[in-house]
């Protein structure tokens, strides 16, 4: 049983472990441990959410939190890029004999065109040369399949532009998935691993977010169980402990909302806050991920943190384990920034060799924006419209219009990045929308589509559909079901006719119920489009330049009104 932060010893501990610390002090490889005789500390580092994210983030994506000003402006700092996370890692290492750095989930998938055309196996190399430890598989990992992240996993050259620097080995570091088996029941990865520090055993637990087959394309995971995330958790801490390991460390993609500073824990929401108080109370830290989130919690005793995503945040937990009990005596967590003052020559060959091999297609100017488009997590209205959604649902209409399509469809979540003013390079319209999801035409009623827009209210989470051109309609708050403002909806001007049958157009993810969205898994007459990146990058040749996104086609009616009872003009948010 892990030992309680609050006991008067156990603060002792780690105020002096803190001092240690802060001081300054250094301990390379061959350094004596400070701790006393009858204790080893490990230093663990961590990840989550990297999302292949080899070169450093330009704009706001760089910017994190890291404190707040006297009047109560926030303090940013300039974050991330491989060269840097590995400049800080190997900084933190030479301070520390017993360090393991690790990941919980999103290693890969939806990543820049610098990894992702070469199928992420550069993410997975430079990964391999850092030393990574180990990786709890989040959602993102299974974008392409179950067989291509075995590939990623086992090695050997695959699709188009995989092995492009040469033969790819694999990842050298275990992916764990405790709570995703097989159609025979077998798991598809270990449930845990146990590391030996200095003679004491620690063990990890990983497992995948238990709502994976909502976000991800059915056809990528089937023939896969995702059992729940506790479940999975106390069933391995038994057997771990079985064994006689008493300290455990969980790596779970699973994550709450912060918007303070990265260190922080004010106001911090989310599904993870109650899965680390319903795990067994041996576990003495959760590393979690999935909500791009950086937080640093005391959760009923135990640690609970998340490093944002990006690479822009290295989570550093300092355990003090005793070797008599094997358990954690002393715990201490903060999370770091990854400033961009050191750097790592190894890690900038490996990523300048794969922006060489890009460049002439990244590169490639396709179109011209008199204003940039934001993607809806960086910027909506009030009514949660954004404009790169609006563009991006006015792209697969105009790419099936000639098929009969009359409105389209996209989930927020499939739009990753913003659009910048000026150029737009193939890279640009890739990083917006890198999935590679296929467009689906299909005959939904007027029903059916307002069934679809009221799915856009689940329970604690809201996700507003980019909407083509032509849609309007107003929601407000209200009872599950009974958002939509009835008769507000219409097309090109005319009432949505609820029996009436109308041609619409999604993603593939979509079409196949993602994200929550069952509305469109009973459309008929189906038919095929082409990937929503070749609708974008087609509909930005054809429209450039394109003129500024006007937002408007979804309207919130919420006090105040205006005189004439009109709800105000939409507002952006961040």
């Amino acid at each position: 049983m892990s030992i309680d932060s609050t006991h008067p010893k156990t603060l002792a501990l780690a105020v002096l472990l803190s001092a240690l610390i802060l001081s300054g002090c250094r301990h390379g490889a061959g350094a004596a441990d400070p701790t006393p005789s009858g204790r080893v500390t490990l230093q663990l580092l961590a990840i989550n959410d990297f999302h292949g994210q080899l070169e450093p983030p330009q704009g706001h994506g760089a910017d994190v939190v890291i404190g707040h000003e006297p009047d109560g402006r926030p303090r940013l700092a300039v974050t991330g890029g491989l060269e840097h996370l590995a400049g800080l890692i190997e900084h933190l290492r030479a301070q520390h004999p017993h360090t393991l750095l690790v990941s919980a989930g999103d290693l890969v998938g939806a990543s820049p065109l610098s990894s992702a055309l070469f199928h992420d196996e550069p993410t997975i190399e430079a990964m391999n040369r850092l030393g990574l430890a180990m990786n709890a598989v989040g959602n993102h990992e299974f974008d392409d399949g179950v067989e291509e992240l075995l590939r990623l996993k086992q090695g050997g050259c695959g699709p188009a532009h995989s092995c492009a620097l040469g033969p790819f080995a694999g990842a050298s570091f275990p992916f764990l998935a405790g709570n995703v088996f097989k159609a025979d029941g077998s798991p598809l990865f270990p449930a845990s691993l146990v590391r030996e520090v200095d003679g004491v055993k620690v063990g990890f637990i990983g497992v995948t977010l238990e709502g994976t087959p909502a976000i991800v394309e059915r056809k990528r995971v089937a023939g896969l169980t995702f059992v729940a995330e506790v479940e999975a958790v106390n069933a391995e801490v038994a057997r771990l402990r079985a064994r006689g390991v008493e300290a455990l460390v969980l790596l779970v993609h699973q994550g709450a909302e912060h918007e303070g500073a990265i260190d922080g824990c004010d106001h911090v929401e989310g599904p993870v806050l109650g899965l680390a108080k319903a795990v067994d109370p041996s576990i003495d830290a959760v590393i979690s991920g999935h909500s791009h989130a950086a937080y640093n919690c005391l959760i009923d005793g135990r640690s609970v943190t998340s490093a944002l995503s990006g690479g822009r945040v290295v989570t550093r937990l300092m355990l003090e384990l005793d070797r008599r009990s094997g358990d954690v005596v002393s715990l201490e967590a903060k999370n770091l920034p990854v400033l961009r003052d050191r750097t790592h020559p190894e890690m900038r060959a490996l990523v300048e060799a794969y922006v060489q091999k890009v460049a002439p297609l990244e590169h490639e100017v396709i179109g011209r924006l008199s204003h940039p488009l934001v993607a809806p997590r960086h910027g909506t209205s009030a009514a949660g419209e954004s404009t790169l959604g609006n563009v991006v649902a006015d792209a697969f209409l105009a790419a099936t219009e000639a098929e009969g399509a009359q409105l389209a469809f996209v989930n927020p979540g499939g739009l990753r990045a913003d659009l910048p003013a000026g150029d737009v390079t193939y890279g640009d319209a890739f990083a917006a929308s890198p999935f590679g999801n296929s467009l689906v035409m299909m005959n939904l009623t007027g029903a059916q589509i307002l069934e679809a827009l009221e799915q856009q209210w689940q329970p604690k989470k809201q996700r507003i559909l980019g909407a083509s051109a032509g849609l309007r309609y107003v929601w407000r708050e209200g009872a599950p079901g009974a958002h939509v403002v009835p008769g507000s909806v219409t097309l090109h001007g005319v009432p949505l006719e609820p029996s009436r049958t109308y041609r619409v157009t999604v993603n593939s993810f979509l079409s196949t119920g993602g994200d929550g969205f069952s509305a469109f898994t009973r459309g008929s007459e189906l038919g095929g489009g082409p990937q929503d990146l070749d609708a974008l990058v087609q509909y930005l040749r054809s429209n450039s330049p394109l003129p500024r996104a006007q937002l408007g086609r979804i309207r919130r009616d919420e006090a105040p009104r205006t005189a004439r009872g009109v709800p105000p003009p939409d507002t952006h948010r961040h």
